[in-house]
């Protein structure tokens, strides 16, 4: 194996691959070296990267009897490769919550908590307000009171929702409010 000193055996394939700090995966299973291209995950809604590797451990067969590599998340190859395995009830967390970053100096460990509680967006919308794209009023204004959700109606902007809500909220109890 040619490897340059930026690059990192990865363990577990017989000196077949290499990785180096910006998240670049290098096979050195033919003759000469090759940059293996990254794959979106499909069953990841956050877009994380995968490649396909390849080991007498690792392989899986399909129906066919076809041998196919184990893909692997590139961001947790690139963690592990140059600082071990990931302590149990931990998560790899993208800094700049890029996950199409996998450079080592953007990937941190934290528990799956902070993880969550990072990962969950900021309210920009008003109370009682969704956003539903592809509609020409795409703002949804509703309430809750006793279990029961009431729909106020689909508007340009999110102010006109909020409004509308909070009309609503102050109709609750007067004789003439709906609820």
């Amino acid at each position: 194996m040619n490897q340059s000193n930026t690059e990192t055996e990865i363990i577990g394939y017989d000196g077949k691959y290499t990785i180096d700090k910006e998240g670049n995966v290098y096979s050195y299973a033919q003759t000469k070296k090759r940059k293996l291209k990254p794959q979106r995950a499909s069953q990841s809604k956050k877009g994380y990267f995968q490649v396909r590797l390849h080991s007498k451990e690792v392989n899986v067969i399909n129906s066919k009897g076809n041998q196919y590599g184990k893909l692997q998340y590139l961001h947790r190859l690139v963690w592990e490769t140059y600082n071990g395995e990931i302590p149990e009830g931990m998560e790899i967390d993208h800094i700049d919550a890029d996950t199409t970053n996998n450079k080592l100096s953007n990937l941190r460990v934290i528990t799956q908590r902070q993880n969550a509680i990072k990962s969950k967006p900021i309210r920009e919308l008003p109370t009682g307000v969704c956003y539903y794209r592809g509609r020409t009023k795409p703002y949804m204004a509703t309430i809750q009171l006793y279990n029961k959700q009431k729909f106020l109606g689909y508007f340009e902007t999110p102010e006109e929702a909020g409004e509308a809500y909070q009309e609503a909220l102050s109709n609750i109890g007067r004789p003439s409010g709906n609820f």
